[in-house]
């Protein structure tokens, strides 16, 4: 086992590689590490194949919408060699609560090289935002320079946090332009990409671009899919570790997978941290207490916005409170496709945790309330009347938090998560 205060320098290289093989900390960018969501992929690939159709990704947040986005154009088609020019020219934009149309539209064209001669074989001298006057741009003008650079190049352009973009008029001059972009079958794709429940709440502005906008959904992922980011990572490392390889048992594997409650970037964080433990440990096998290691890695790592928030919820003058118990039982509570839950749902949880028969909904329902209150950092967010309430965590990435940080604090016995999965 090696020294912990004077590791060798093979540990060091086996880290980095551990480090690479997963992407906790940003969207995907590289084919190679994406894993699952092949419904989704073949949704994207069918919508730059029809033309005049355009696409919207959706979903909660941290469900990996702008990964997908990313790599559509990568999906489609790769080149190996560095003189030959891809094939799709893929600019790529991210609203904020400041952006409206027209400085949307010139970031777009800023990202488009203009070239001096062809398009496949010129020299790019500059982008077409340097082109473009003073005037505010508008549909017309959008809809005629996208079809100048759509004739030499292919395009797919991504307009990423979407539902960042409170304007109203930008938001209409958005679904006007799509549906001209639609209407005169300009040879150019775009994909908004924003945080929501429903398409409408992006596009409810213009309601006849629906049909020609393909609708794709980033649920939570499958466990099979997690599973996969989890091999995949594993095999990564694998090939480029010379002296050393990585394997993980059904029991770290189902346990990572509990843990990352479907979110992608969990389910990278947590495999990389596992992978850091074994290989400081010097053990080629990955198993739960490496996970465990993990959980108290990543714990530590939070971020200040997420301690904070869990700060608020739970904190209470009260040395027998238990607010932070509830709050674990709302983060393993069972959930629809859209991330709530309803007081039931809670109930088995809570009871497990204190070790007492079924708990009645009236012992906790205060407890719900406050979580959605600005006291209480509004970790929760609800929807529904008196007798339909329904809840979920308003930061998608907080319910692994909780649970990760009360297994890692001791507050709760590993065996109340009772992954219904086969353990090595």
């Amino acid at each position: 086992m090696a020294n912990e205060e004077n590791p060798p320098s093979s540990i060091y290289n086996r880290i980095a590689i551990a480090g690479g093989a997963f992407s906790p900390s940003a969207p995907i960018s590289r084919v190679t590490l994406f894993a699952g969501r092949h419904q989704q992929v073949m949704r994207s690939i069918d919508v730059v194949y029809r033309r005049g159709q355009h696409g919207i990704i959706f979903g909660e947040r941290g469900v990996g919408k702008t990964s997908m986005a990313n790599l559509i154009a990568d999906f489609i088609s790769r080149s190996d060699k560095v003189d030959v020019p891809p094939r799709f020219l893929t600019p790529r934009v991210n609203c904020t609560a400041s952006s409206d149309y027209d400085s949307i539209w010139r970031e777009v064209f800023g990202r488009i090289p203009y070239f001096e001669n062809s398009g496949e074989t010129g020299l790019a001298i500059g982008n077409f935002a340097s082109k473009l006057n003073d005037k505010k741009l508008d549909p017309g003008t959008v809809q005629n320079l996208l079809e100048a650079i759509s004739s030499q190049r292919d395009l797919i352009i991504v307009i990423d946090e979407f539902d960042r973009l409170r304007d109203t008029k930008s938001r209409r001059l958005m679904a006007d332009t799509l549906k001209t972009l639609s209407d005169h079958s300009i040879d150019a794709t775009i994909f908004l990409v924003g945080v929501a429940d429903t398409v409408d709440q992006l596009i409810a502005e213009h309601q006849s671009v629906a049909r020609s906008m393909m609708q794709i959904q980033m649920q939570r992922m499958e466990d099979d899919e997690i599973k996969e980011i989890v091999q995949k990572g594993l095999d990564r490392f694998n090939s480029q570790s010379e002296d050393f390889r990585l394997r993980a048992t059904d029991e770290a594997v189902a346990w990572i997978t509990t843990l990352a409650r479907g979110l992608p970037h969990y389910a990278h964080l947590l495999a990389q941290k596992a992978c850091y433990a074994a290989i400081q440990g010097e053990q080629p096998e990955i198993s739960l207490n490496h996970v465990m290691q993990g959980v108290s890695s990543a714990h530590d790592e939070a971020h200040q916005s997420t301690l904070s928030s869990y700060g608020a919820a739970v904190y209470s003058a009260h040395k027998n409170a238990t607010l932070a118990e509830t709050l674990v039982a709302c983060a393993l509570a069972d959930t629809d496709s859209l991330g709530f839950f309803a007081p039931r749902d809670v109930q088995k949880p809570l009871s497990r945790i204190r070790k007492k028969k079924m708990l009645q909904i009236a012992s906790f329902s205060n407890h719900l309330e406050e979580f959605c209150e600005s006291k209480r950092g509004t970790v929760l967010e609800k929807r529904g009347g008196k007798n339909r309430l329904r809840y979920r965590f308003t930061d998608s990435l907080m319910a692994p938090y909780v649970i990760m940080r009360a297994l890692a604090e001791g507050k709760i016995d590993p065996n109340v998560l009772n992954p219904s999965r086969p353990t090595a």
